[in-house]
């Protein structure tokens, strides 16, 4: 057996006598909980005090090195360092800690929440007349051979007034590598930290230029500049036409009146003599067979009932005219589609980069 193992097992022995007994059938119903079902989080820092509870119980509270030797301790403690850079001089202090607070709201996965947590931004002095900045950075000294990160799920709603539940959803690792958050690395690691600020920055540039060619346009509505050019371009390819579109007579036969309608006026008829129900029953009969005209249905039907697409069409263009610009419209399309695919390809780049910036050897050794 490991001596963490053994460790483990002299820590459940002991609370198994210190734990109160209500308590191990119903943690619901322990002090502090009462009315209400604990989470992971809680009810795991709720054991991890029972069991330091238990073991401070086994040492009595007279020999201090035994309190030292708290397998608690040794297995679920480790230290951190802060150092805050201020007028220039950097304060150290060192912290013990348990249970590692991390927040989760505005990061997408456990590395981002533990950058967020490790660094926090340089902010200026508000009780100065200088402007002096002061910023600070925790490194963990030690690592406790049980990590354990309590995520914080909450934020304030300022419009309710109350807390809320952040439901995003957290990524994370099944190895976690900790040793760019060590002390002893903390030169190498804000070397790739700085590297990392460079690429963000480039990425977040070619990312902005590609946007522009999705959405292009200067008024509300925009579409992407590649589609926009093909569709010029079928415009210009289109057969030219000299008939305005209000005198086309295609749109005339396709759209009757009721006035003009065979049928409209025999149910008129059949509608104002109802003494001639029978002959205008023959007349409806006859003309629905016979001059019934197709009904044109613009949603379901991909063509008009006449052979010609009734799609917009120059009025008229010369041979040269429609050279120049189908040459111009497919040279721009080209070389846009290219631009693309180059924006792609370099930010697929970055990205793996970004990924990996961590991922070599020396900085893969403690997980």
């Amino acid at each position: 057996m490991s001596r963490w193992a053994k460790i483990s097992e002299e820590c459940f022995s002991h609370l198994f006598h210190a734990m109160p007994c209500h308590a191990m059938k119903n943690p619901g119903s322990s002090e502090g909980w009462k009315g209400a079902n604990p989470d992971v989080s809680e009810f795991s820092h709720k054991l991890l005090d029972w069991l330091e509870d238990a073991f401070q119980l086994a040492a009595n509270g007279k020999n201090a090195e035994d309190k030292q030797q708290n397998p608690m301790v040794q297995l679920f403690y480790g230290t951190f360092v802060t150092e805050r850079r201020h007028e220039g001089k950097t304060l150290y202090n060192i912290e013990q800690f348990g249970q590692y607070p991390l927040q989760v709201n505005g990061f997408n996965n456990l590395d981002e929440c533990l950058e967020g947590a490790m660094v926090e931004k340089e902010i200026e002095s508000l009780h100065s007349d200088h402007a002096i900045t002061s910023g600070r950075e925790r490194w963990f000294k030690k690592l406790p051979p049980v990590l354990t990160f309590e995520l914080s799920r909450f934020e304030f709603n300022t419009q309710l007034g109350r807390p809320e539940k952040i439901h995003k959803k957290l990524e994370f690792p099944q190895i976690i590598y900790m040793d760019r958050y060590l002390h002893k690395n903390i030169e190498q690691t804000n070397e790739r930290r700085g590297e990392v600020k460079k690429l963000k920055e480039q990425l977040a540039v070619l990312q902005q230029k590609l946007e522009c060619y999705k959405n292009y346009g200067s008024g509300p509505m925009k579409y992407p500049l590649a589609d926009m050019l093909q569709f010029v371009l079928e415009f210009a390819t289109t057969k030219p036409t000299s008939v305005s579109p209000a005198e086309d007579p295609r749109l005339a036969t396709s759209s009757p009146t009721a006035t003009s309608h065979p049928l409209s006026e025999a149910i008129a008829k059949d509608s104002s003599e109802p003494g001639e129900k029978d002959s205008s029953d023959g007349l409806v009969s006859s003309v629905s067979n016979c001059q019934q005209m197709p009904i044109y249905k613009p949603f379901t039907q991909c063509k008009h009932p006449s052979d010609c697409p009734l799609h917009p069409a120059p009025h008229s263009a010369t041979d040269e005219e429609l050279h120049f610009v189908k040459t111009c419209l497919r040279r721009w399309r080209t070389e846009v589609e290219h631009d693309i695919n180059e924006l792609k390809t370099s930010i697929d780049k970055l990205t793996q980069t970004l990924e990996g910036m961590y991922s070599d050897n020396s900085l893969c050794q403690m997980r």
